[in-house]
């Protein structure tokens, strides 16, 4: 059923995955984990209430236009 080279190469593939899923958890916790304690502390109704990202705060005019 199985040739010789069959289950090696499936073992690095389970490995390879594993390796990269690991990889992409822990990248997503280390940027995602303090950006969204910051951005909840932050809030009109968060610990500091202070505008942390009030630099990037842009304002974009809203144009209605209505179709007849």
């Amino acid at each position: 059923m199985f040739k010789e080279g069959m289950l090696q190469v499936l073992g690095v593939g389970i490995y390879e995955t594993l390796y990269m899923t690991l990889i992409s958890t822990l990248m997503s916790y280390i940027i995602g984990l303090p950006l969204g304690l910051a951005l909840v502390s932050t809030d009109k109704e968060g610990f500091f209430r202070i505008s942390l990202f009030g630099l990037f705060d842009i304002k974009i005019p809203i144009i209605w236009i209505n179709k007849v």
